[in-house]
Formats: C-alpha cells, structure tokens, sequence
C-alpha cells in the first residue's frame, strides 16, 4: 500500500487484489474467556460536546459486558452477545 497508494478509477488492477494473505494469519480465540484487565469505559470516553452517545465494546472476540448503559434502548434494538441474544430471544435467533 505504501508503494503504490489507494487504487484510481484509472487503475483496473485493484480489481484482481488477493486480500486473502491478509487475512490468514491465525489471530486465536478466547476459548476459555479469560478477562482482559482493562476497563474500556476508562480508556476511551466519547468527549463530543451535546452528542448522546451509546458506547459499548467488543474486546478481542468478546462482547464487553461490564458497561455503563444509559437508559433503555429503542423498541427492537438489542445490545449484547451473539450467545445472549439466543438465549433471551430464541425465536427470533432461529430464523
């Protein structure tokens, strides 16, 4: 990338890019989910003057669920894991 720069319109050979050397590296799982000693919510902070924010985290493969929500969400939106949400809403995970 730092050779030849973002491609152009004038440029057809980013249609032939193989991306797959990007991805096949072996970035692990947390199988055994083991915390990470670190508190998001301290570590980032959204400072944007009257801006109404939701912030929520995924760290490494995991749905951070030590947040700070603020207040509940709208009708039909669901903040969480793959794995809570099919418990709490099974019949709508099954589709």
């Amino acid at each position: 990338f730092n050779r030849s720069g973002f491609p152009t319109s004038k440029s057809e050979d980013y249609k032939h890019t193989d991306v797959s050397r990007v991805f096949d590296c072996d970035l692990g799982l947390n199988l055994r989910n083991v915390p990470v000693p670190v508190d998001p919510y301290e570590a980032f902070k959204c400072d944007v003057p009257n801006l109404n924010t939701n912030v929520y985290f995924l760290i490494n493969d995991r749905f951070y669920t030590n947040g700070h929500h603020q207040g509940p969400l709208p009708k039909g939106v669901f903040v969480g894991s793959l794995q809570l949400f099919s418990e709490t809403h099974p019949d709508i995970f099954e589709r």
